[in-house]
């Protein structure tokens, strides 16, 4: 979201929390902020209502990205070798439908997308999957697995820049 409304020559700010990305705005540790809103099947965002209010935060901009959610993992590994997938609790959600026929998956929920392809790579975890996008496999070297996973093709999230 934040490149496809700033353009890709920007500087990200990797955050565990939505709180903390609004703590680095108000501490003028960034110049703006993207954060998800709502989504066409999880809904809104209540909690991130609420932060904007809280930190009185004006809205600069929108952006609507249609969700592509994909599995991911280590370069050589398997679907059949996978025991653990993870993810934000929002993208599992998107993606539950297609881990009915997989029952002995561990499904884990994380902060963050990116952030679960990047610590498979980091710590090279050969047993785990990710659900990310294509730039988290593009960022940390991951191999796509399966492609759109999500429930809904026409599934869209709502980002409000602050």
């Amino acid at each position: 979201a934040a490149y496809k409304f700033f353009g890709k020559s920007i500087e990200t700010v990797e955050c565990n929390s939505f709180k903390e990305t609004c703590d680095k705005l108000e501490k003028n540790e960034a110049d703006f902020v993207v954060m998800a809103i709502e989504n066409s099947i999880a809904g809104s965002l209540l909690p991130n209502y609420t932060l904007i209010r809280d930190y009185g935060f004006s809205v600069f901009g929108e952006v609507y990205l249609p969700i592509q959610l994909h599995l991911m993992a280590l370069p050589g590994v398997k679907f059949e070798d996978i025991k653990v997938v993870t993810s934000h609790p929002i993208a599992i959600r998107q993606c539950i439908d297609f881990f009915y026929d997989y029952p002995h998956i561990k499904i884990v929920e994380s902060n963050d997308t990116a952030a679960c392809a990047k610590r498979i790579q980091e710590e090279k975890l050969t047993d785990t999957m990710a659900i990310a996008n294509n730039l988290a496999a593009e960022l940390y070297g991951l191999n796509i697995l399966e492609r759109r996973v999500e429930s809904n093709k026409k599934n869209y999230t709502r980002f409000l820049i602050l």
